[in-house]
């Protein structure tokens, strides 16, 4: 029978020697691998082709894989395998009692010298056949001749006919064996690699496989010796240090080790937490590590690679593994007696808690005027760039709010002789800002000591604000008496008149009041609707964005009344109603007697379901003014349980459904708020009343804290001649619930009023509304930036790349001013021809103009809300011109104008643009 492997294998150049002649050893071994059927199947061809004898002896220092026989070419030959010269005669006689047809191969260590002339002259060619390795493995890779380099190896060459499969390998490149192939089967066969020349990463990654140390573990001498050789030769001085590392019985833990090495060799980074103490820790950690790796010194080079590629692998691998080489690791700093240097790691849990630790002591120093802002910033900067931290974005929200909130604090508080408008901008401009900076720090910290020194810093801040919202306080109660109307403050009862009218006299409208939105709930809504392509529009001649006030007391009864009917009034949903319908500023917009027509909550509808109802309403076009009423947020503040919302359009039962139908019937959206609300924290009862934040009263029985309140407009609203109200954050008059209203602190009275569209207003006198945070809310560019980012319900706020990202993205208020070469580029030749390849697409010299002096006045840098205000268009439309624009400026391709990934900031090489216009200096 023919043998299954003989077309896969070429004929074998035999060296047919006896051990005189060509003594084993040298060069490739010969008979010291284990001999399979394969090997044997081309010798005995040859041999019957030259001779009748019938036994066969061949040296096999190395054993037999075979069976009692093989076939060749139809003729069975039986098989022995035997260690001593009198095994030999024994299997002679055995065989010439056979008969005369039986053929035999023995197998033996044994060389032609070592058995007798008897015992020579009964075997073919009286000699011990003998099969050289390399000779063998032409055979098996279909080669013509083995590369010298191979061939010195000798081990190399038994460890690829031990492994060979059954089939042979792949046909050498170019017909000659050389190192990379044998390198990579060899590495293939003893490690389960796929690399000829393995690098530090590829050996790290490897050590993550199951059984990949044991693997190393039963590797002979020999091999684990040439492996060495090799590895430190493709993998440098590391691989040196990773193979005896596994020498040493480490090969499951070469990663936790890098991560060892990354504390006891810290980086440039790290080098500011190391002190003289932690320094000598250091040094003799090294040392204690030494017999892990076999006795071997690490050089700080090699030991920082080694960090460098295990914290890549640690990115690869599954969390489980994560969790197990990081515990290794912790277990190792433990016997090394260096737990101390843990706080040098920024993936090992232990240095959570001891980078907690710094940053909160760092808050205090400053706080008691003992630190330094450097210092501070650094150690958040640690705090928030470790993984486990920068996982999980509420913690890195507290902490980059912890840093706004100070560096707040260090601002010259507000003017004491301003007026009520002027608080009323700053409010919006700056103390909202704060406000929800405070609110985030709410959810304190797992760690102790952190914990409390967020506590620490809301306690200041508060007392901060509370003198501010005092003097607010006494402003508003004297302005409640007679009332007046500027472009961004009104009294709520007037929002109708000033806002709603002027765009329902110019297209539908859909007016969305929810009750109790204040400024912080605001922004997180209008981050959602801004990602949606909703435009937020005011007066041209407001100067931040429009609000309104509530009435005194800031109650729903009486605020939302009052809006829905132009004056101010207590009331509830059956008179809200034909309120609406008869306001007197809504009276010219009404079509086909359609008069305005309010929806509260139950008529709403259900789940994402709109009303039937509801839904015809808001498709017609000929019904002009449509308001609809939203209690989410007052709905919230009514319950027991201490929890913060994440607040965002999905938050909102319904809103999605409402806004989506707005946008397809073309309607604008005036989103709209009664009053404010301020959240319970450490809030004490000061007494009982029906309000939670005001009582019946008069100057005489105010307190610290309160001011009073008279005249008409508090009867109208409430009754009484005179209210009582709280302005200080800490008091309430009634039960704990998660917020309050009714007092006269800013949070509370200051509503916004947001008018909203995803095209162009069309309404003449409007435009985009720049809403800009404080300078110490911006890019703290001083820190290092931690690699993530995280959204605190709807304030995009960054640690990294864009350093404490959306903040950096708000664009400025500052005028703008246009530099020369503007128009120097707008008249070239240059500009001229990019206008007549672009075509008809091209923006206007007067879009182009504006368009460049926005980006020129934030340094190359933009947002695109930025550029919708500086042209008065909707931010969608930003994107098409900035694609003319992008056609216009960026000749043969350069990038003069390019979008930055993640943040979608515009950036202007102006340098570049100089360059390609031909524009001086």
């Amino acid at each position: 029978m023919a043998d299954r492997n003989e077309a896969l294998m070429m004929t074998v150049s035999l060296t047919i020697a006896d051990a005189a002649e060509s003594p084993a050893g040298g060069g490739a071994s010969a008979g010291c691998f284990v001999l399979r059927p394969a090997h044997l199947n081309s010798l005995l061809r040859q041999v019957s082709a030259r001779s009748h004898g019938r036994v066969v002896v061949v040296q096999a220092g190395g054993g037999w894989a075979g069976g009692r026989d093989v076939q060749v070419d139809g003729v069975s030959w039986r098989v022995v395998y035997v260690s001593s010269q009198l095994a030999v005669r024994e299997a002679l006689v055995t065989h010439e009692e056979a008969g005369p047809e039986d053929r035999l191969v023995i197998l033996t260590p044994l060389d032609t010298l070592a058995l007798g002339m008897d015992v020579r002259a009964r075997i073919v060619k009286q000699r011990v056949f003998t099969l050289h390795a390399w000779e063998l493995l032409n055979d098996l890779f279909r080669a013509r001749s083995v590369d010298p380099r191979v061939a010195r190896l000798s081990w190399l060459g038994d460890v690829l006919l031990e492994m060979a499969p059954p089939s042979g390998y792949a046909p050498a490149p170019s017909g000659v064996l050389d190192l990379e192939t044998a390198w990579s089967h060899a590495f293939g066969a003893l490690l389960g690699l796929s690399a000829a020349a393995p690098d530090p990463l590829t050996l790290l990654r490897w050590s993550t496989r199951d059984g990949s140390s044991a693997r190393w573990a039963t590797l002979t001498a020999d091999a684990r010796g040439g492996l060495t050789a090799r590895l430190s030769e493709t993998a440098g001085p590391l691989g040196e240090v990773l193979t005896a590392a596994l020498q040493a019985g480490n090969g499951g833990r070469l990663i936790a080790l890098g991560l060892v090495c990354d504390v006891l060799w810290p980086g440039d980074e790290q080098q500011r937490f190391v002190s003289d103490k932690l320094r000598d820790t250091l040094t003799a950690a090294r040392v204690r590590l030494e017999p892990h790796l076999g006795g071997r010194v690490l050089s700080p080079g090699v030991a920082r690679e080694w960090a460098v590629q295990a914290h890549r692998v640690l990115g690869e691998i599954s969390r489980e593994q994560v969790a197990e080489q990081r515990r290794h690791a912790e277990q190792l700093l433990e016997e090394l007696r260096a737990t101390d240097a843990l706080l040098l790691s920024r993936v090992l849990p232990g240095a959570v808690s001891r980078r907690a630790t710094k940053f909160a002591n760092a808050i205090t120093d400053v706080l008691e005027r003992r630190g330094s802002p450097e210092a501070v910033l650094a150690a958040y900067s640690a705090f928030a760039e470790h993984v486990d931290v920068a996982a999980d974005a509420g913690r890195v929200l507290r902490s980059t709010m912890a840093i706004r909130v100070l560096r707040a604090l260090q601002e010259s508080e507000g003017a004491g002789d301003a007026g009520l408008g002027t608080l009323v901008r700053q409010q919006v401009s700056t103390g909202s800002w704060l406000d929800a900076a405070r609110t985030s720090l709410l959810g304190g910290d797992s760690c102790a000591e952190l914990a409390g020194a967020y506590a620490a810093l809301l306690a200041r801040a508060r007392a901060r604000r509370e003198v501010e919202t005092l003097l607010f306080a006494e402003r508003l109660v004297k302005w409640n008496e007679t009332p007046n109307a500027e472009p961004e403050v009104m009294p709520v009862e007037r929002v109708v008149e000033l806002t709603v009218a002027p765009i329902a006299d110019v297209r539908p409208v859909l007016v969305v009041l929810m009750d109790g939105l204040d400024m912080g709930v605001w922004r997180a809504l209008r981050a959602d609707l801004s990602a949606r392509h909703w435009t937020w529009w005011q007066p041209t001649a407001a100067t931040t964005a429009p609000v309104a006030l509530a009435t005194l007391p800031s109650v729903t009864s009486a605020s939302r009344a009052s809006l829905f009917a132009g004056t101010v009034k207590s009331g509830n949903q059956s008179t809200e109603k034909p309120d609406f319908a008869s306001h007197p500023s809504l009276r010219r917009s009404i079509v086909n007697n359609r008069a305005p027509v309010l929806f509260h909550k139950a008529e709403l509808g259900s789940g994402n379901a709109l009303a039937p109802e509801l839904r015809r309403a808001l498709d017609d076009r000929q019904q002009r003014v449509i308001g609809v009423v939203i209690n989410a947020v007052d709905d919230l503040l009514d319950k027991s349980e201490q929890v913060l919302p994440r607040w965002g359009i999905a938050a909102v039962p319904l809103l999605d459904a409402l806004l989506q139908e707005a946008a397809l019937a073309e309607r604008a959206v005036i989103m709209l708020s009664d009053h404010g609300h301020i959240l319970d924290h450490d809030t004490v009862m000061q007494r009982a009343s029906d309000g939670a934040r005001w009582r019946v009263g008069d100057a005489s029985s105010v307190g610290p804290g309160e001011v009073v309140a008279r005249g008409p407009r508090v009867r109208a609203a409430c009754g009484h001649d005179a209210v009582v109200l709280a302005a200080s954050e800490a008091l309430r008059y009634t039960a704990k619930k998660t917020g309050y209203h009714g007092g006269a602190s800013p949070q509370e009275v200051i509503a916004p009023v947001a008018v909203l569209s995803r095209d162009a207003l069309g309404v003449e006198g409007w435009r985009p509304v720049i809403d800009s945070p404080p300078e110490w809310w911006q890019p703290m560019t001083t820190l290092s930036e931690p690699q993530a980012r995280v959204e605190a319900g709807g304030l995009v706020v960054g640690t990294p790349s864009s350093a404490v990202a959306h903040a950096g993205s708000v664009p400025s208020t500052t005028p703008v001013v246009r530099p020369a070469w503007i128009e120097t580029m707008l008249t070239s030749q240059m500009y001229a021809s990019q206008r007549a390849l672009v075509g008809r697409s091209a923006p206007s010299d007067d879009q182009a103009r504006e368009f460049l002096a926005a980006l020129a006045q934030g340094q190359g840098r933009t947002a695109r809300t930025t550029i919708a205000s500086a042209l008065a268009m909707p931010e969608m439309r930003v994107r098409g011109l900035t694609a003319g624009m992008r056609r216009l400026l960026n000749i043969e391709g350069f990038a003069v104008l390019e979008e930055e990934d993640g943040t979608g900031m515009l950036l202007l090489n102006i340098e570049l643009l100089r360059k390609q216009f031909g524009l001086s200096e």
